[in-house]
């Protein structure tokens, strides 16, 4: 169902509601739960009505607009239970719980019934009334308009086969404890481990055939026994109550693994649950490699010699009778570092205990930061040089001889390397090209183009500087 909010003014004082409390409904009758606030707190206070621990309500449970109550419409068996109201606002919660028995008129399970009797003189004789309703009806045999006395009454048998029956419930979830009398005007006791159980923890139905576990937890794990008893007898029935755990992972779903290579991995899936989980462990969705080790009863995975090729997701998956996990590790591996093999052979040599770094023929690719570190017991001190490998210019390209139409475009080029980068500049006759108006440097002067070559420079000599 839908959470709701209420807009009451601000409150700094957690909300209140009322006392629990048992209530019984006549099937078929309307009736109203309440959650009975005093104090809703801040307008951020909401309202959550549960049943039986679940949000999900039968669809003829109506819950207004405040969520301060709930209305049964035409009430059903199936609306019996622990129905729970919860308010919060930002200084906490508090919790109402309303235990509904639905209370069923007597009626006939026998629509038909022979109306005569007949049975042989000194012949035992049985004649059965079967009958249905929440709390279990009163059954009285009358004979000619008179009542039968007890001396006829039979002991009471609880009708289930065995003496012991195994009730297994999933943690959080209700119980239902069902001792099936076959005879009327019994009273029924309820004990755990030899003590009569009261009804702190659980919940009985008036008729107290039916022993309810809201919200079963371990310690609810324990033999319950059933008796009943009359006048002419008693008989027992035990209840063995597993409580089932699903699978719970100890600290994170998942969890990022470095591995260095060659050395071994541990995978650790540690995990409880009752009963204990079966594992199985995968990588990358298929199969672990063979030389993976499962130990700690399966649940760690160790591995030695790892390389780059057992780099992955594995995946511990876990189950039981209550529910399934998985647990996810990324395992990244470390390789070792390798030295590309080099023709070029680089001398450097450290003088005078360390004080100076020489390098006796510097190249362009020794450019970079060198940092020198002093360091002793009581620290340690760093000084940095930047090394700016400057190398002069060289013209790439070699001279040539070029021809063009007259009134037509010519680019020459002029590729040149060095560091810091070089300035280009263009001459002619020891005058300076740049400044014709006929004339473009482009690419920062590495092409020089002749926008409308003239007669008189249809033939160019271009030779590279020396």
């Amino acid at each position: 169902m839908p959470t709701l909010i209420s807009s009451n003014p601000k409150s700094s004082a957690p909300p209140k509601v009322g006392t629990d409390e048992s209530v019984e409904i006549v099937a078929g009758k309307a009736a109203t739960l309440s959650c009975d606030v005093t104090n809703m707190g801040d307008d951020k206070s909401t309202v959550v009505w549960r049943l039986n621990n679940s949000e999900i309500l039968p669809e003829n449970v109506q819950v207004p607009f405040d969520g301060q109550r709930v209305f049964l419409v035409d009430t059903l068996p199936s609306n019996m239970g622990t129905y729970t109201c919860i308010v919060r606002n930002s200084a906490g919660e508090s919790k109402k719980n309303v235990h509904v028995t639905v209370l069923e008129p007597p009626e006939f399970i026998e629509k038909e019934f022979k109306q005569n009797v007949r049975v042989i003189s000194g012949s035992p004789l049985s004649l059965t009334c079967l009958v249905k309703g929440s709390p279990t009806p009163v059954i009285e045999w009358r004979r000619d308009g008179e009542t039968i006395t007890d001396k006829s009454v039979s002991p009471p048998k609880i009708s289930d086969t065995g003496d012991r029956t195994l009730i297994e419930v999933t943690e959080g979830q209700t119980a239902t404890l069902q001792c099936p009398v076959d005879a009327g005007g019994v009273d029924i006791e309820w004990r755990r481990q030899g003590r009569t159980i009261d009804a702190s923890d659980v919940i009985f139905t008036v008729d107290k055939t039916r022993l309810v576990l809201v919200n079963a937890q371990k310690v609810h794990e324990d033999t319950f026994t059933c008796i009943a008893k009359n006048s002419a007898g008693e008989a027992a029935r035990e209840f063995e109550v597993v409580v089932l755990v699903p699978p719970r992972i100890k600290g994170f779903l998942v969890e990022d693994v470095e591995v260095v290579e060659g050395e071994e991995m541990t995978l650790d899936c540690d995990n409880d649950g009752s009963p204990e989980p079966e594992i199985e462990w995968t990588t990358d969705g298929g199969s672990v490699p063979s030389r993976a080790q499962l130990l700690n009863g399966e649940r760690t995975l160790a591995m030695s010699g790892v390389d780059r090729f057992h780099a992955g997701v594995y995946r511990c998956f876990l189950h039981n009778k209550a529910g399934t996990t998985e647990k996810t590790f990324n395992v990244r591996v470390i390789e070792k570092p390798e030295l590309e093999k080099s023709d070029e052979i680089t001398i450097m040599k450290v003088l005078s205990g360390g004080r100076h770094l020489h390098i006796p023929s510097v190249q362009l690719t020794d450019e970079g930061t060198f940092t020198c570190t002093a360091k002793n017991e009581a620290g340690e001190a760093t000084k940095s040089y930047k090394l700016i490998v400057q190398v002069p210019p060289t013209i790439i390209n070699e001279g040539g001889e070029y021809m063009v139409i007259e009134n037509n475009s010519l680019v020459l080029p002029c590729e040149v390397s060095g560091s810091p980068k070089p300035t280009i500049i263009w001459t002619k006759d020891g005058r300076p090209m740049s400044d014709l108006k006929s004339v473009r440097m482009l690419s920062e002067g590495q092409q020089f183009k002749i926008i409308h070559a003239e007669t008189s420079e249809l033939f160019i000599q271009y030779y590279q500087p020396s």
